[in-house]
């Protein structure tokens, strides 16, 4: 028992404890940190406490079976790394099954967030080698406290200028699988033969600190490299599917336009025909039918015509809606200024812009359901303003308010109109005043004056 007891003591030495423990607290704070804001799954504490303490276990547990078969040095170089090998994935995978026991996402996802806390890990850690290679020998306090310092200040300056712009949704369908693995393995083989190859150097009396420098430094740009090309890669995927999206509804809109151009134009064909025969009938013969049917017509001939045909489509369209649905609408803009953008894009645009006024003052009092747009020139650009009362909080992403509604198209209005506008090298600004929601459209009058020359 007395043997047991001393081989036991020399296995877990405090200076052993704290290199392996600082390993494993960095590497699960950095794994937490990527995944954290994925849904939790039910009994979240519970499943992350469980995980934790495996891992722990499983340290002591690794630490027992190597002692026996290489002590405690690394003499035999292949053997040793065979270990190191074997230990650093079964870690690996264990932080893997970590993200997938305790949040609601799929084996690619945490698949990204492993790799990425591996490598944020692995940065810090060998950032404080490097320092600890020229400083010589230091004490387990010194230690402690430059290791937890550089590891604190890597960790905090990542998380703010990467982790909380990190948007997982739909991150499945953003992730490269086969390139995921690729970056996943080549960033574990180079970790690993690293921590192999300086095990094998802190051994050679003969290796001089230039080359474990070079070795902690290659290991790091590496480490690097496959953040920056991972979060690169997400972007770019991300980017392309959103231009997918938005390209999908303007292909849409595009049908929805020609359809409703279609039914004005029948509905003009209808209004000209009831026009000559109510004209040619005795307003006596039905006085309600006849005064009835002079009130549609009414209503049809105070219908906005601003002298752009895709732009008089849509207002008619909606101020049909708002007058079913008691919203005072009014449009004061001279069309003719934006002849010279797509039609089915102009509709889609002013589409876009109306429905989301809509929808902010469908709840207000009723006399705050307005909703104006008007039209003004300001430093050379075209201004058309969007103004609505709304009711809910609002909460804005690079200048635009951000929508909570399901759905596949939710929240790709206002982008729509963002590509749109500057696609004719305009912008999009949104303001709100007290519950006053504004929206402005500047469209440069440069174009509208060059196709005006080249009409005339």
């Amino acid at each position: 028992i007395d043997l047991l007891s001393r081989r036991i003591v020399s296995m877990f030495t405090l200076k052993w404890f704290w290199g392996i423990f600082s390993f494993a607290l960095a590497l699960d704070s950095s794994v937490l940190m990527l995944s954290w804001k994925l849904p939790k799954k039910k009994l979240f504490y519970l499943k992350l406490a469980t995980c934790l303490s495996i891992t722990l276990a499983f340290l002591f547990l690794w630490r027992y079976i190597t002692y026996g078969i290489i002590g405690n040095n690394s003499e035999n170089y292949y053997y040793t790394s065979g270990w190191y090998l074997v230990f650093y994935l079964i870690y690996f995978l264990m932080e893997l099954a970590l993200i997938l026991i305790c949040f609601k996402t799929d084996f690619w996802t945490a698949l990204f967030c492993s790799t990425i806390a591996y490598s944020l890990q692995h940065i810090s850690e060998r950032s404080y080698e490097i320092i600890v290679v020229y400083m010589g020998s230091i004490s387990l306090l010194t230690w402690f406290i430059l290791l937890s310092l550089i590891t604190i200040i890597i960790y905090l300056a990542f998380y703010f200028f990467v982790v909380k712009r990190i948007d997982y949704t739909s991150f499945a369908k953003i992730v490269d699988h086969k390139t995921q693995v690729i970056l996943s393995v080549i960033t574990l083989a180079t970790a690993i033969f690293i921590n192999a190859e300086i095990n094998r150097l802190a051994n050679d009396s003969k290796s001089a600190k230039e080359i474990m420098c070079y070795d902690f430094a290659f290991s790091i740009i590496v480490c690097i490299l496959d953040i920056i090309l991972e979060l690169s890669l997400v972007n770019a995927k991300k980017a392309n599917l959103e231009s997918q999206k938005l390209q999908e509804i303007l292909s849409d809109e595009k049908s929805q336009y020609e359809e409703e151009k279609k039914n004005m134009e029948l509905l003009n064909i209808k209004y000209h025909d009831i026009k000559h025969l109510i004209n040619s009938t005795n307003p006596n013969t039905d006085p309600a039918l006849y005064k009835e049917i002079k009130n549609s017509l009414g209503l049809y001939e105070s219908s906005v015509k601003t002298g752009n045909e895709a732009i008089d489509v849509i207002i008619s369209k909606k101020s049909k809606y708002c007058y079913d649905n008691k919203i005072k609408f009014t449009c004061t803009i001279n069309g003719e200024k934006l002849n010279y953008i797509s039609p089915y894009e102009l509709y889609a645009l002013f589409e876009n812009a109306i429905d989301n006024a809509i929808d902010a003052c469908k709840d207000c009092d009723s006399e705050k359901k307005v909703i104006s747009i008007t039209q003004s020139e300001k430093d050379n650009f075209l201004v058309i303003n969007f103004v609505n009362y709304f009711t809910e909080a609002l909460t804005f992403k690079k200048g635009l308010p951000q929508t909570h509604k399901a759905g596949d198209y939710h929240g790709y209005g206002m982008k729509s109109m963002k590509m749109i506008v500057e696609k004719y090298d305009g912008r999009v600004l949104v303001n709100t005043k007290d519950d006053l929601f504004i929206l402005q459209i500047f469209l440069p009058l440069s174009s509208y004056k060059k196709q005006e020359a080249i009409t005339q």
